[in-house]
């Protein structure tokens, strides 16, 4: 029979603790980054053309009347700017937590709408489209081993 065994020699609560905060520290704009990334990349489908008065990344034509008129297929997230610019990002203790405050964030992850203007000046109501960013981003960068590999080269 084969056996493994080991024993505990020291145990130092506080030197691990502190270590998983420098981890989380560094973990923090790894994340902001990807998830940046995330929403900006062209990649969520959107099925119908839209209007857009205010579109910083989504490119597009000119419309008829003003704006922007954005084509259906594949597109960024980004739109005005306002979802990624309303991320907060705190670190307590060994708690990191990000956050989009935009009032229509979760709408974007859920893909629920109000109607939106439609490149003929109609307002319409647009099929429910989930664009999950967060997911997304726990896709490129799964937490655990994330985590495991900054704590191995982290002091």
């Amino acid at each position: 029979m084969a056996r493994v065994s080991f024993q505990l020699k020291e145990w130092n609560a506080d030197k691990l603790l502190a270590k998983s905060e420098r981890v989380l520290e560094q973990l923090g704009p790894i994340y902001e980054a990807e998830a940046d990334r995330q929403i900006a990349s062209v990649k969520w489908a959107w099925p119908v053309p839209v209007l857009r008065f205010q579109s910083l990344l989504m490119g597009g034509t000119p419309g008829p009347r003003g704006g922007v008129v954005v084509n259906a297929g594949r597109r960024d997230i980004v739109d005005t700017g306002q979802l990624m610019d309303s991320r907060k990002t705190q670190l307590q203790g060994k708690s990191l937590s990000i956050t989009w405050q935009a009032p229509y964030a979760m709408n974007v992850i859920k893909g629920s709408y109000g109607p939106y203007v439609n490149p003929a000046g109609d307002r319409v109501l647009p099929q429910q489209i989930a664009r999950n960013w967060i997911d997304a981003t726990y896709q490129a960068l799964p937490a655990m081993k994330t985590f495991a590999e900054k704590w191995r080269v982290t002091k």
